[in-house]
Protein backbone atom coordinates (compact mmCIF):
# COMPACT_ATOMS: atom_id res chain seq x y z
CA UNK A 1 0.00 0.00 0.00
CA UNK A 2 2.72 2.50 0.97
CA UNK A 3 4.72 1.75 -2.16
CA UNK A 4 1.62 2.22 -4.32
CA UNK A 5 1.11 5.66 -2.79
CA UNK A 6 4.77 6.50 -3.33
CA UNK A 7 4.67 5.30 -6.93
CA UNK A 8 1.70 7.55 -7.61
CA UNK A 9 3.41 10.50 -5.95
CA UNK A 10 6.61 9.84 -7.91
CA UNK A 11 4.64 10.05 -11.17
CA UNK A 12 3.68 13.60 -10.22
CA UNK A 13 6.91 14.54 -8.45
CA UNK A 14 9.74 12.39 -9.86
CA UNK A 15 12.45 14.68 -8.47
CA UNK A 16 11.29 14.64 -4.84
CA UNK A 17 14.02 13.10 -2.70
CA UNK A 18 11.69 12.62 0.27
CA UNK A 19 9.22 10.58 -1.76
CA UNK A 20 12.09 8.56 -3.24
CA UNK A 21 13.27 7.76 0.29
CA UNK A 22 9.77 6.81 1.46
CA UNK A 23 9.45 4.56 -1.57
CA UNK A 24 12.84 2.98 -0.84
CA UNK A 25 11.81 2.25 2.74
CA UNK A 26 8.54 0.67 1.57
CA UNK A 27 10.45 -1.42 -0.96
CA UNK A 28 12.78 -2.68 1.77
CA UNK A 29 9.75 -3.97 3.65
CA UNK A 30 8.49 -5.59 0.45
CA UNK A 31 11.86 -7.35 0.11
CA UNK A 32 12.78 -5.53 -3.10
CA UNK A 33 16.29 -4.35 -2.20
CA UNK A 34 17.51 -3.62 -5.74
CA UNK A 35 14.62 -1.30 -6.52
CA UNK A 36 15.00 0.26 -3.05
CA UNK A 37 18.70 0.91 -3.81
CA UNK A 38 17.72 2.47 -7.11
CA UNK A 39 15.32 4.87 -5.37
CA UNK A 40 17.85 5.78 -2.67
CA UNK A 41 20.55 6.38 -5.28
CA UNK A 42 18.15 8.56 -7.28
CA UNK A 43 17.57 10.67 -4.14
CA UNK A 44 21.34 10.96 -3.67
CA UNK A 45 21.76 12.10 -7.29
CA UNK A 46 19.18 14.82 -6.64
CA UNK A 47 20.56 15.90 -3.26
CA UNK A 48 23.91 14.36 -2.39
CA UNK A 49 23.92 16.19 0.96
CA UNK A 50 20.62 14.62 2.10
CA UNK A 51 21.51 12.03 4.82
CA UNK A 52 18.38 9.85 4.68
CA UNK A 53 19.10 8.02 1.39
CA UNK A 54 22.62 7.20 2.60
CA UNK A 55 21.11 5.72 5.76
CA UNK A 56 18.62 3.72 3.69
CA UNK A 57 21.47 2.31 1.59
CA UNK A 58 23.22 1.33 4.81
CA UNK A 59 20.14 -0.59 5.94
CA UNK A 60 19.90 -2.41 2.62
CA UNK A 61 23.59 -3.32 2.67
CA UNK A 62 23.31 -4.62 6.25
CA UNK A 63 20.35 -6.82 5.33
CA UNK A 64 22.39 -8.19 2.43
CA UNK A 65 25.40 -8.87 4.64
CA UNK A 66 27.52 -6.21 2.93
CA UNK A 67 28.99 -4.76 6.10
CA UNK A 68 31.78 -2.73 4.44
CA UNK A 69 29.31 -0.99 2.13
CA UNK A 70 26.89 -0.41 5.01
CA UNK A 71 29.67 1.18 7.02
CA UNK A 72 30.47 3.62 4.22
CA UNK A 73 26.78 4.54 3.82
CA UNK A 74 26.17 5.05 7.55
CA UNK A 75 29.39 7.05 7.93
CA UNK A 76 28.29 9.34 5.11
CA UNK A 77 24.84 9.78 6.64
CA UNK A 78 26.38 10.58 10.04
CA UNK A 79 28.83 12.99 8.45
CA UNK A 80 25.97 14.84 6.75
CA UNK A 81 23.88 15.06 9.94
CA UNK A 82 25.67 14.09 13.16
CA UNK A 83 22.56 14.99 15.21
CA UNK A 84 20.43 12.05 14.03
CA UNK A 85 20.28 9.54 16.89
CA UNK A 86 19.06 6.71 14.61
CA UNK A 87 21.99 7.17 12.26
CA UNK A 88 24.50 7.19 15.10
CA UNK A 89 22.99 4.01 16.53
CA UNK A 90 23.09 2.20 13.18
CA UNK A 91 26.65 3.39 12.63
CA UNK A 92 27.59 2.02 16.04
CA UNK A 93 26.03 -1.34 15.25
CA UNK A 94 27.84 -1.69 11.93
CA UNK A 95 31.14 -0.61 13.50
CA UNK A 96 30.75 -3.33 16.12
CA UNK A 97 29.88 -5.87 13.47
CA UNK A 98 33.01 -4.72 11.58
CA UNK A 99 35.23 -5.59 14.54
CA UNK A 100 35.61 -2.00 15.73
CA UNK A 101 33.90 -2.12 19.14
CA UNK A 102 35.48 1.01 20.61
CA UNK A 103 34.32 3.19 17.72
CA UNK A 104 30.96 1.41 17.74
CA UNK A 105 30.49 2.11 21.42
CA UNK A 106 31.30 5.80 20.88
CA UNK A 107 28.66 6.07 18.16
CA UNK A 108 26.09 4.28 20.33
CA UNK A 109 26.90 6.61 23.23
CA UNK A 110 26.46 9.59 20.89
CA UNK A 111 23.04 8.19 19.95
CA UNK A 112 22.09 7.94 23.61
CA UNK A 113 23.17 11.52 24.23
CA UNK A 114 21.06 12.62 21.29
CA UNK A 115 18.09 10.52 22.44
CA UNK A 116 18.18 9.39 26.08
CA UNK A 117 15.48 6.74 25.41
CA UNK A 118 18.22 4.70 23.71
CA UNK A 119 19.28 3.18 27.04
CA UNK A 120 17.03 0.15 26.53
CA UNK A 121 18.32 -0.38 22.99
CA UNK A 122 21.89 -0.16 24.28
CA UNK A 123 21.08 -2.86 26.85
CA UNK A 124 19.65 -5.08 24.09
CA UNK A 125 22.81 -4.54 22.05
CA UNK A 126 24.90 -5.62 25.05
CA UNK A 127 22.84 -8.78 25.42
CA UNK A 128 23.29 -9.55 21.74
CA UNK A 129 27.02 -8.93 21.91
CA UNK A 130 27.23 -11.19 24.98
CA UNK A 131 25.50 -14.02 23.13
CA UNK A 132 22.10 -13.61 24.80
CA UNK A 133 19.77 -13.01 21.83
CA UNK A 134 16.63 -14.08 23.74
CA UNK A 135 17.22 -11.30 26.29
CA UNK A 136 17.84 -8.81 23.48
CA UNK A 137 14.65 -9.92 21.74
CA UNK A 138 12.66 -9.43 24.94
CA UNK A 139 13.87 -5.83 25.22
CA UNK A 140 13.11 -5.08 21.56
CA UNK A 141 9.60 -6.45 22.05
CA UNK A 142 9.12 -4.32 25.18
CA UNK A 143 10.27 -1.20 23.34
CA UNK A 144 7.94 -1.84 20.42
CA UNK A 145 5.02 -2.61 22.74
CA UNK A 146 5.51 0.72 24.55
CA UNK A 147 6.36 2.71 21.43
CA UNK A 148 5.17 1.13 18.17
CA UNK A 149 6.71 4.03 16.28
CA UNK A 150 10.20 3.23 17.53
CA UNK A 151 11.62 2.44 14.13
CA UNK A 152 15.11 1.94 15.56
CA UNK A 153 13.98 -1.22 17.30
CA UNK A 154 12.07 -2.47 14.30
CA UNK A 155 15.06 -1.91 12.02
CA UNK A 156 17.88 -2.91 14.35
CA UNK A 157 16.43 -6.06 15.83
CA UNK A 158 16.64 -8.08 12.60
CA UNK A 159 20.10 -6.67 11.92
CA UNK A 160 21.52 -7.63 15.29
CA UNK A 161 19.74 -10.85 16.11
CA UNK A 162 20.89 -14.13 14.71
CA UNK A 163 19.07 -14.75 11.44
CA UNK A 164 18.09 -18.24 12.68
CA UNK A 165 15.97 -16.70 15.43
CA UNK A 166 12.26 -16.19 14.91
CA UNK A 167 12.49 -12.47 15.60
CA UNK A 168 12.43 -11.25 12.03
CA UNK A 169 11.67 -8.11 10.10
CA UNK A 170 8.15 -9.46 9.62
CA UNK A 171 7.75 -9.91 13.38
CA UNK A 172 9.06 -6.41 14.03
CA UNK A 173 6.76 -4.93 11.43
CA UNK A 174 3.72 -6.66 12.90
CA UNK A 175 4.65 -5.42 16.37
CA UNK A 176 5.18 -1.90 15.07
CA UNK A 177 1.68 -1.65 13.58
Amino acid sequence: MAEQLCAGALEKFPADANILCLSAQALIKLDQPELAKSRANAAIRLHSDFPKPHEILGQIFMRQGQTAEALIAFQRAAELDPTRADTQLKLGMVLMKSGRPEEGQKAIEASMRLNPARQQIAKAVEFERDGQPASAEKIYRQILTKDPDCTSSAHLAPLTLNSKRHFSAHCCSSLAR
